[in-house]
């Protein structure tokens, strides 16, 4: 199988958990190598109970797995190999011919499924990653830029027809190029987010990604991607929700997009939030905790304009805010929000 191109830099060793270039490739190729095999697989055999549970444990455990799947499926022009997970009347007749039938078919299926990945064309990888408190831009070759937050890790892969980002963890802004020939998808573990030109950015937050629109129209759906790509929920400019929710018929939250998304300009912006929510968002950006002295704290709001400087000067201008003091745990250097004594 031929190598994916890889583009883009590492981040430098002392980022935390930095995947090199090799890694990466050869964790790509040992996907697209296992979506293949399954593919051989359902199209060659009856399955058992927990082989099936096993396939989609396997389909189901990242959308890589789904896309290297899908890659396989529309490389050997298959659409229809999903079908035969559904069990086939037997044939007695000739059962030992039929077995090494089932083989050789499988064994050609895999040579052929081999020859077209070494036709295809080959595609560009770009992977990107930031430590906590880092941000990072990525400029792809169709020109589009993306902006990636604190603590996240993104790898887009750019075939002739479409564009796919994989977004692994964190937040990422986009500014996608135009193009009607090749729709970009951003897959998450909870949906896909497709969008053919515009800005907005897509927040993993371990449980749900929350989707944010400065400009243009996304789509959004909880299935799957596929060619045929029929969102649940269309979201304009100055429009908010999670992908959990992007359900028929639900309804998109208004936000100023422009506040939100503050942090490309290294701030962030709070209008009427809990202290507790601010805290958990900035909790976000340093590896020195923020916490709160007490829960009577938890519900007042904030309005203020917060610089991403160091752990310190920011919690000092929340506190400044809300006529509060700052206090440094003695034992772990964390800082700590109470009312003055």
């Amino acid at each position: 199988m031929v190598c994916p191109k890889l583009c883009g830099q590492t981040l430098p060793g002392s980022t935390a958990g930095a995947i090199s270039t090799m890694i990466r490739q050869k964790r790509l190729q040992q996907i697209e190598n296992t979506a293949i095999e399954w593919l051989v697989q359902l199209s060659a055999s009856e399955l058992t109970e927990q082989q099936r549970e096993a396939f989609f444990s396997w389909l189901n455990a990242s959308p890589l797995h789904q896309a290297a799947y899908i890659k396989a499926e529309d490389l050997w022009q298959r659409g229809e190999a999903l079908q035969h997970l559904t069990p086939r009347a037997p044939q007695p007749r000739m059962r030992v011919q039929s077995q090494w039938s089932w083989a050789l078919a499988g064994a050609c299926l895999l040579l052929i499924c081999a020859l077209f990945f070494l036709r295809a064309p080959e595609p560009e990888y770009f992977q990107a990653q930031t430590g906590i408190g880092e941000q990072r831009e990525l400029r792809l070759s169709d020109d589009s830029l993306l902006i990636l937050n604190t603590d996240s890790e993104i790898l887009v892969e750019l075939q002739p027809q479409k564009r796919v980002a994989y977004l692994l963890r964190g937040e990422v802004f986009f500014t996608i190029r135009h193009d009607e020939k090749r729709p970009f998808d951003v897959i998450t573990n909870e949906g896909v987010v497709r969008v053919l030109g515009t800005r907005f950015a897509v927040r993993a937050t371990g449980t749900d990604a929350i989707v944010t629109v400065l400009d243009g129209t996304v789509g959004l759906s909880q299935n799957p991607p596929a060619e045929e790509f029929t969102p649940s929920v269309t979201l304009t400019a100055n429009q908010q929700l999670n992908l959990r929710d992007a359900l028929p018929g639900s309804s998109a939250q208004p936000i100023d997009a422009t506040a939100a998304l503050s942090w490309r300009d290294r701030q962030l912006v709070y209008r009427g939030q809990t202290l507790q929510s601010v805290v958990e968002d900035l909790n976000r950006y340093f590896p020195t905790r923020l916490e709160l002295a007490d829960h009577t704290l938890n519900d007042l709001r904030v309005s203020a304009v917060l610089q991403l400087k160091t752990a310190e000067t920011t919690a000092q201008s929340l506190a400044d805010a809300l006529g509060l003091e700052v206090f440094i745990d003695p034992q772990d250097q964390h800082f700590i929000l109470r009312s003055p004594e």
